[in-house]
Parts: C-alpha cells; structure tokens; sequence
C-alpha cells in the first residue's frame, strides 16, 4: 500500500509540474482529461504541490497516520488542485486494500 501512495505523490507530483509548465506553453504531459482551477491556475498548482507533499508524507508514515481515509481524502485533492487521475486512481486503490486488509 505504501508504494501505491508515494507512487501517486510521485505521479501527482508530475502532472502538477507539467500543469505549471503548461501555463507557459512547455507542458510535457501530450493530454489533460479536465483542468480545474478553481482559484486560478497558479493558486491551484502551488497547493497541489502542497498536497503532493503531504501525500507523499502519509507514503513514508512519519508525520501522518498511514490510513485508508486520509488516503481517499488525498485522492480528492489531489484531483481538485491539478495533479490528475493517475495519483487519484493510485491513492484509491491502496485505500481500498487498506478497507479490505483491515
């Protein structure tokens, strides 16, 4: 489960990337399913930096409890501030083995 999360921080932390470059016309993600921005697109990126980074520390299990409902609350944000389907889809899966494992 714990590679499923920092992999999706790791993806989310890429689509994020490629949507802050995409502002500027150097996206290297070739397609994007919906942009959402709900606060501009700056504001957006710079928190789904943040949410990335927070993810990833639920990944390592140091500073946030590893479980399952902190991990669909991440999937959430990981898709409102930007960060796509991949992470989200990598986030719900390990929160799934954690509702089946536990």
């Amino acid at each position: 489960m714990k590679v499923l999360v920092i992999l999706g921080a790791i993806a989310g932390f890429v689509w994020v990337l490629s949507g802050i470059l995409d502002i500027w016309g150097l996206g290297f993600v070739p397609f994007r399913i919906a942009s959402i921005h709900p606060l501009g697109p700056i504001f957006t990126y710079i928190v789904g930096i943040i949410v990335v980074i927070f993810t990833f520390i639920l990944g390592t299990g140091k500073l946030l409890p590893f479980h399952w409902i902190l991990m669909i609350i991440f999937a959430v944000l990981l898709i409102i501030f930007g960060a796509g389907i991949i992470s989200c889809a990598l986030l719900i899966i390990a929160a799934l083995i954690g509702i089946i494992g536990g």
